[in-house]
């Protein structure tokens, strides 16, 4: 089966578009995690909040055992 150049053309822009969404997501998810890592409270928080109901408190284990 042979496709036209237009056909190969627009296989090239689709996957061209799909790696820089893929380049800039990563990019921006990067930013956001090494603020997290290097103790930003405000990216924390923000974090913490866009996590949804699935954030567990960690609670201190009881003094003596």
């Amino acid at each position: 089966m042979r496709f036209s150049a237009e056909w190969w053309t627009g296989f090239g822009l689709v996957f061209a578009a799909l790696g820089a969404i893929t380049v800039l997501f990563c990019w921006w998810m990067d930013r956001r995690i090494a603020r997290f890592a290097a103790g930003d409270a405000e990216a924390h928080e923000r974090l913490s909040r866009s996590a949804g109901n699935n954030v567990v408190e960690m609670k201190k284990p009881p003094e003596g055992g």
